[in-house]
């Protein structure tokens, strides 16, 4: 970049120049010498006698070097603004270059006529016969037009927001401190939880600016159409660790410890994987005060699951949403029934979106978006072949794209769910019980962004049955998904057309509020299943398999299989 160019000292070379060569005709009289130079701009800089100024700079070894340089900038445009006429590239090169129509510094601040001249003295000389240390101000102005036109073309101003970026704004040009939104719009997806996983779409929010000379002459709109992406991508794939530490090849915990202490409790449990988490692998971690019908506990969680496996589809998928939680419940029971409340705090993480790379460690620990708490109360029925249970429950974000509460490109203000979790067995007979669960939610967002202007109540629900019969174990489910949600958005089309005053402006069209229907038009099935198989005392088994049909609700990337095979065997005295 410019700025970068040097300051004439150790490996660097100075202020940019016109490159000059004396060719001394071979004789010792110099009045025969020829000296040539770069070309000049000269009236097509200055613009008189009738011609209007259209010279710019490129820097180059070589004359053809610097040509090509000015040509591949004018792609470059015509690549950032499609819409742009050759007269109006022209107009965004003249008022974005290094030159003498620049507005303020790198920092913002408004150049007067003497601070651009130092700036510029300080990055260009002129040819000697300026003599431009004895010229006033708008003489060297003059000048340095006659040299180099409307100045040396600079692309990371005339493409780039938020990066030396210049606009007009209430009469005098002014840099912004920056525009991460127009960053992030290229990559970013935004994904806010489970219970906000809508079809994979896209909303148009286009940016501009006006950007206009310090002496009013020239004036000219940009714009940058961005498209943000809503809902899944192809960081889809579960990621393989985790899905191979949940299949256990027995039914106890070789790693579960436990201290009683009359009627109180202390048990822990540690990962089969090493986390370089400082907590040993730490899994899950309670103590509890059991007094007959009534039973306190406190805890950690690892990975927030109410008993089920995290992938087989049984688990609570409001649960599934937080991991690394704490938590504290009370259990009453009395006869066949019992009664239930839990409140919980923890993080919300991107795992259910992970990618399955094989390159990634056991120490992987999935992106922090965000945190939720809730609270859930219920009661249970447990007969001696059937049982029933239900639950109402809520969970809030904070710093999630459905939880941030003020302002934000896309913030949705506000991220309360409220569902209804039920579950239920059967015992056809000794070995064999079937399952099902059923959770249907209801998230409210109230739109805060700058480009979303309403959200309707989100409705999601997930429904799950499987079979357990000896050591095989099979779950058909689909995962939580919108069913019915419509998000509102501004849309506009710009135009930029030239007045009669020679001038750009901007034409803002073809507005309204368009409406994005939330609903995947896929919904994902999962099919899961184990079986496991103790060959001794000492020996055991698992053979297990994960099919995801339309993973994350889409079907823009084809299916996801998993076949997993694993042997323990313990050695000991």
């Amino acid at each position: 970049t410019i700025g970068d160019y040097g300051n004439g000292t150790g490996s660097n070379y100075g202020p940019l120049y016109l490159s000059m060569w004396t060719d001394n005709r071979g004789t010792d009289d110099t009045s025969d010498d020829i000296i040539y130079s770069s070309r000049k701009c000269g009236v097509a800089g200055l613009g008189i006698n009738g011609i209007d100024p259209w010279c710019f700079s490129a820097a180059g070894p070589t004359a053809e070097m610097a040509a090509a340089s000015a040509a591949g900038a004018v792609a470059a445009i015509k690549g950032a603004f499609p819409y742009m006429k050759n007269k109006q590239i022209f107009s965004l090169l003249a008022l974005t270059a290094d030159g003498y129509l620049l507005g303020t510094d790198a920092n913002g601040a408004a150049f007067t006529k003497e601070n651009l001249v130092a700036y510029l003295k300080s990055m260009y000389s002129l040819p000697p016969e300026y003599n431009a240390s004895q010229l006033s101000t708008n003489d060297y102005l003059k000048a340095f037009a006659e040299v180099y036109g409307y100045g040396m073309i600079n692309l990371e101003r005339a493409m780039t927001p938020g990066k030396k970026l210049y606009y007009y704004n209430g009469g005098k040009i002014v840099s912004a401190a920056g525009n991460a939104y127009w960053r992030a719009a290229t990559n970013t997806v935004f994904r806010a939880s489970g219970a906000f996983n809508p079809r994979a779409a896209s909303i148009s929010a286009p940016f501009f600016d006006i950007i206009e000379s310090v002496d009013g002459t020239m004036q000219l709109p940009r714009v940058w159409k961005n498209e943000f992406a809503i809902g899944p991508t192809n960081a889809r794939g579960l990621y393989m660790g985790d899905v191979l530490g949940e299949m256990r090849v027995r039914d106890d915990n070789a790693r579960m410890r436990h201290l009683d202490m009359g009627d109180l409790r202390f048990s822990m449990s540690a990962s089969d994987k090493a986390y370089a988490d400082n907590l040993g692998g730490l899994d899950t971690m309670e103590l509890a005060f059991d007094a007959g019908n009534l039973r306190f506990g406190a805890g950690y969680q690892r990975n927030f699951t109410d008993g089920a496996a995290r992938f087989d589809g049984m688990n609570n998928p409001i649960f599934g949403l937080a991991s690394n939680v704490m938590t504290t419940d009370i259990e009453f029971s009395h006869g066949r029934w019992a009664l239930r409340a839990r409140g919980f705090a923890g993080a919300v993480t991107d795992e259910s979106l992970l990618q399955n790379d094989p390159t990634v460690s056991a120490q992987y620990a999935p992106a922090r978006l965000g945190l939720v708490r809730g609270g859930v109360a219920g009661m249970g029925w447990r007969g001696d072949k059937f049982t029933i249970a239900a639950d109402l429950g809520t969970a809030n974000e904070t710093d999630t794209v459905l939880g941030a509460q003020t302002g934000g490109l896309l913030s949705l203000g506000g991220g309360e769910t409220d569902y209804v979790d039920v579950t239920a067995a059967y015992r056809l007979m000794d070995n064999v019980t079937l399952r099902a669960r059923s959770t249907f939610a209801r998230t409210r967002a109230h739109a805060a962004g700058e480009f979303i202007l309403g959200v309707s109540d989100i409705e999601s629900n997930a429904l799950a049955l499987g079979i357990d019969a000896g050591g095989f174990s099979f779950t058909v489910s689909r995962p939580l998904g919108v069913t019915r949600g419509v998000l509102q958005y501004a849309h506009a089309e710009y135009d930029v057309v030239e007045n009669a005053g020679g001038k750009y402006d901007l034409v803002i069209g073809d507005t309204y509020v368009a409406d994005m229907d939330l609903r995947p038009a896929h919904r994902e099935i999962r099919f899961s299943g184990s079986y496991r198989h103790s060959f001794g005392d000492y020996t055991d088994g698992a053979l297990g398999f994960i099919y995801r049909k339309n993973p994350n609700h889409t079907a823009d990337f084809g299916d996801e299989a998993i076949f997993m095979l694993k042997f323990s065997h313990r050695l000991g005295i």
